[in-house]
């Protein structure tokens, strides 16, 4: 069981190692926003220090409720790990193209993925757990 926590504002995280392949040689450990209203799992500026931005092609806009914001999509792989399993999936991400408005939102943490987890969320227990109920790739800790 993955196990995730709150933050002070009661916000859900779960931790993740992403690695870009294309970018770069060594994953990133990051701290995702449970976003059950984002489709996909989107990388913003704060955890993407070092990316190298004119590296990126695939541009579109996305629309949701703070309005349109452009993305760019990049192949990789999104790790979690339960302490006797990790969980391993082959994916695209969404990476933010930076502006003033984003430079302090988190990273969120998708559909793409929530969409194969069993979450339970109780935050009067302070207890965020995930049971995962398909992986890509899952190898013994």
């Amino acid at each position: 069981m993955i196990e995730g926590w709150f933050d002070a504002a009661g916000r859900p995280y779960v931790a993740a190692q992403v690695y870009l392949p294309r970018l770069e040689r060594v994953p990133r450990h990051l701290e995702l926003l449970v976003d059950t209203g984002a489709d996909v799992t989107s990388l913003h500026p704060t955890d993407c220090i070092g990316i190298p931005y004119e590296a990126l092609s695939d541009l579109s806009e996305t629309g949701g409720v703070g309005g349109v914001a452009g993305y760019y999509s990049e192949d990789a792989f999104v790790v979690f790990d339960d302490g006797e399993i990790t969980h391993i999936y082959s994916m695209r991400v969404d990476i933010a193209v930076p502006t003033r408005n984003n430079m302090t939102l988190p990273s969120l943490l998708g559909q793409d993925i929530l969409r194969h987890w069993r979450v339970i969320h109780d935050r009067p227990g302070n207890s965020l757990s995930i049971d995962v109920v398909r992986a890509d790739m899952t190898v013994s800790s």
